[in-house]
């Protein structure tokens, strides 16, 4: 490279790339163009678009779009293609240092959006089965699959066995971003079935990210050779930021929820303030030698789920980190994999396909066995093992990481992205097939007021969305003329959108006093039907519940209530 004057404006960077094992320097401007380099005629008359390497901004822009045309088809962009003249236009060495920062960028955001909408609370509520389950799920695989992996280590005589143990461990893991997301494609969130599965996903996450961060200080311990007083200093650097955010961080976010008046909007600034420390706890997650997505995640679990704090931040960014930033990621990492590199080591292939085959069984069974000996119906049981070892792009987000490690090589990449691919077509299906909600409902045909007794309680559910609803329901019970001799029970049910969180909210006031969550929504509810229940007594109970969840599958709700 020519010697010459490098301005405070723009300087050259020297990245290291590294293509068919073999390294070189790359030389770009910083900061990057702005525009292109030529005109919209030039463009329109090329096979590919004329946009210059160092004009990264409008490259990173076209390189969106194409990948938004192609949606999450990654592969087809990857090396797996032989083509390369289009893609090295517009997919060359230079941008990919810009695209790749950006898409990981987008991912930090969303596993910061992912920990505001989990309920970290909900552990201390969660009963012996999804606490059984939940456990159970990752230890069994876990160990299932380390066995499996020494044995057929010992029978391949296989050299690399510590990527075979990584197999192991990591295709053994549960995600409740990926559950959550499953469970509410399927309609299924606040379901027997999707509750059970959430605090089950709640429970294993927990232990996932507190055994990824050991085994990241392990993995820096043992593969770079860090002197001892700096791994240590990583240690307490990190348990220092975990107590900075519970001890500081989560009081002021609860400050600002309780100087926010009811039903009025989190102030802006609060939420600049809160996208500033994002991109902060990312950049000391990486100097304590953690993944850039450790920090987020954590910060996230501070925030307080719900409105107003955490349903304010979900509303302003989760439409475009999750629908534009988080395809772009998936799209980017399954570009690394290189499906021809599947077969280059038969044996290595095998172990690969055998521990998969394994921890992926055992996974269901450590799910299935403990739902039937809890007395869950065989499909129900069998549903919730498949929920449980259900993959995404968390999954994804870890093995892409791992594989720009070098802890495992090209043809385990490829053939661990083909197996998420494959459980993500399979679970759903299974899960569609074996679990029936509509099916509970078989036996109250005949709940109907021509099937009623003389002279029994009237009973009756009245859906709430808002406080004006109130007033015309009361009104309408007035004109069944309640009497002590015809009862009437009325079951109000206060329905609000879920927003801000991951797991949905069923809360019945009569039983659960000392509830605060959400009780200044409902409040405005609660006083009129008590007041009308004092009002006519003898003749007029009512109960008041509030149901938090997404309004497409509200229904679900309204029908568990019939039940009772």
């Amino acid at each position: 490279m020519a010697n010459k004057n490098i301005s405070t404006l723009e300087e050259d960077v020297i990245a290291l790339h590294k293509v068919n094992e073999t390294f070189f320097n790359v030389c770009f401007s910083s900061p990057p163009n702005m525009e292109f380099g030529g005109n919209w005629d030039d463009v329109f008359k090329s096979p590919v678009p004329l946009v210059r390497a160092s004009h990264l901004v409008p490259l990173l822009e076209l390189q969106i779009v194409v990948i938004f045309v192609i949606t999450q088809t990654g592969i087809l962009l990857g090396p797996s293609i032989k083509d390369k003249s289009g893609k090295e236009s517009l997919f060359p060495l230079l941008s990919q240092d810009a695209i790749g920062t950006a898409s990981v960028f987008g991912y930090a955001f969303f596993m910061f959006l992912t920990g505001v909408k989990m309920d970290v609370g909900m552990i201390k509520k969660t009963g012996h089965k999804a606490l059984t389950i939940g456990i159970l799920s990752l230890v069994v695989p876990i160990i299932c699959g380390l066995l499996t992996a020494f044995a057929c280590a010992y029978v391949f005589k296989e050299e690399e066995d510590d990527k075979v143990f990584f197999v192991a461990a990591t295709h053994s893991l549960t995600s409740f971003a990926v559950v959550s997301s499953l469970l509410q494609d399927l309609k299924l969130l606040n379901s027997e079935l999707g509750r059970l599965g959430l605090s089950s996903g709640l429970v294993s996450d927990m232990i996932n990210v507190i055994a990824t961060s050991t085994a990241s200080f392990i993995r820096v311990s043992m593969g770079t050779g860090q002197p001892i007083y700096k791994i240590y200093g990583d240690i307490f650097s990190l348990i220092a930021y975990i107590l900075a955010v519970v001890f500081i961080i989560r009081p002021a976010l609860f400050w600002i929820v309780k100087h926010t008046p009811a039903g009025r909007p989190v102030k802006d600034v609060y939420i600049y303030a809160i996208f500033l420390m994002v991109l902060l706890s990312g950049v000391l997650s990486d100097m304590f030698d953690q993944t850039v997505l450790l920090g987020p995640f954590i910060l996230g679990l501070a925030v307080p789920d719900g409105p107003p704090l955490g349903a304010a931040i979900v509303k302003k960014f989760d439409w475009f980190f999750s629908g534009v930033f988080t395809p772009l990621f998936v799209t980017i990492c399954a570009m690394k994999a290189d499906l021809s590199s599947i077969g280059d080591d038969r044996k290595l292939l095998t172990l690969d396909i055998v521990l998969l085959v394994v921890t992926f069984l055992s996974k269901v069974m450590a799910s299935f066995v403990p739902s039937l000996i809890c007395k869950m119906p065989f499909n129900d049981a069998l549903a919730i093992g498949f929920v449980m070892s259900s993959k995404g792009v968390v999954e994804l987000a870890s093995y892409s990481l791992f594989h720009d490690y070098k802890t495992i090589d090209d043809q385990t990449f490829a053939v661990l992205l083909v197996s998420v691919l494959i459980i993500a077509i399979l679970v759903p299906s299974m899960v569609n097939y074996l679990y029936d909600p509509s099916r509970k409902y078989a036996g109250y045909q005949k709940r109907n007021i021509i099937d009623m007794k003389p002279n029994a309680e009237l009973r009756i559910l009245a859906c709430i969305h808002s406080q004006y609803d109130v007033a015309p329901v009361i009104n309408l019970l007035d004109v069944s003329c309640p009497t002590g001799g015809s009862p009437i029970s009325v079951n109000a049910l206060h329905l609000i959108e879920l927003v801000g969180r991951a797991s949905p909210v069923f809360i019945a006031h009569h039983i659960h006093e000392k509830v605060t969550f959400n009780v200044h929504f409902s409040e405005k509810v609660i006083g009129p039907f008590n007041q009308y229940q004092l009002n006519n007594q003898g003749a007029v109970s009512a109960n008041i519940f509030t149901a938090i969840s997404p309004s497409n599958i509200m229904h679900e709700d309204i029908c568990t209530l019939l039940e009772v």
